[in-house]
């Protein structure tokens, strides 16, 4: 069976969103965002002490705030922040791992979106304005990979690339940690959260804790940003990370390639 670009992009990007599947998370609607938001970034970060940080200023293990507190600030950072760099990482049964980042402007452009996964390949996609600009690997491009493999093309405006532009988007994301009907800020403001200091990459976070411990989320007590939100399906379906990074940084080298071809038209789904 030969699976067309069409066809794995679909895959690919349906499976991207899974992370906050896992993590317990649904679409909702409820702490709106303004024109100004963040979003996450997902990896496999050890948890455990690495170097011996800095403890200035931290508060006191034996004063935390609350979770519905540190939720709530967080919250408020992410509101205001109009760039943001959010990693996902998926595992299932079978170890299969797919990773996707999202950069960028969470509201209007330039955004990017790198996707990687075992038997799909890797690709790149840029929005600049109204474009759509997506490079593949050999693996992505199947077929078509002598012509195409590892080249810019230039997407034209049908359903592919609009398809593709509304899966790519950071705000849906942003959303699942800013509205509060959602499942995973309801679990992790809910009274039976816990909080506790944690070692993230060397440095002292909350970590807040829903009642069953499937879904933590790691909070810099300096920034109130957050930093990593981590889920595990509850019925040993997988796991999904979620790691936040780059809060109102630069992202000017989001630009449009030099040189481009113009993407080959591919079908809508698998051909035998």
């Amino acid at each position: 069976m030969t699976t067309t670009p069409r066809a794995r992009r679909v895959q690919a990007l349906v499976s991207a969103p899974l992370a906050l599947a896992v993590l317990g998370g649904c679409s909702v609607a409820g702490k709106s965002v303004a024109p100004a938001k963040t979003t996450l970034n997902s990896s496999t970060t050890s948890t455990t002490p690495a170097a011996t940080p800095s403890t200035d200023n931290l508060p006191s293990t034996d004063n935390l705030p609350t979770a519905s507190v540190l939720i709530s600030r967080a919250q408020d950072v992410l509101v205001r922040t109009k760039t943001l760099t959010i990693r996902t990482t998926i595992t299932v049964p079978g170890g299969e791992m797919s990773t996707t980042t999202r950069r960028g402007r969470i509201i209007g452009t330039p955004q990017a979106l790198t996707y990687t996964q075992l038997d799909h390949g890797t690709e790149e996609l840029r929005l600049i304005g109204a474009t759509l600009y997506v490079k593949g690997d050999a693996t992505y491009w199947g077929e078509y990979a002598t012509d195409y493999a590892n080249r810019w093309t230039r997407s034209p405006d049908d359903e592919w690339t609009r398809t593709a532009i509304e899966d790519m988007t950071i705000v849906p994301h942003v959303d699942e940690l800013l509205e509060e009907d959602s499942e995973i800020v309801q679990a992790l403001t809910g009274k039976a959260a816990s909080v506790t200091m944690e070692t993230l990459d060397g440095q002292r976070m909350y970590c807040v804790e829903n009642e069953n411990g499937v879904l933590r989320a790691w909070i810099d007590p300096k920034s109130n940003q957050i930093r990593k939100v981590e889920g595990y399906g509850t019925d040993g379906d997988g796991t999904g990370i979620d790691e936040l990074s780059g809060y109102d940084g630069d992202y000017s080298d989001i630009v449009a390639p030099k040189t481009t071809l113009t993407r080959p038209p591919v079908e809508a789904s698998s051909t035998t």
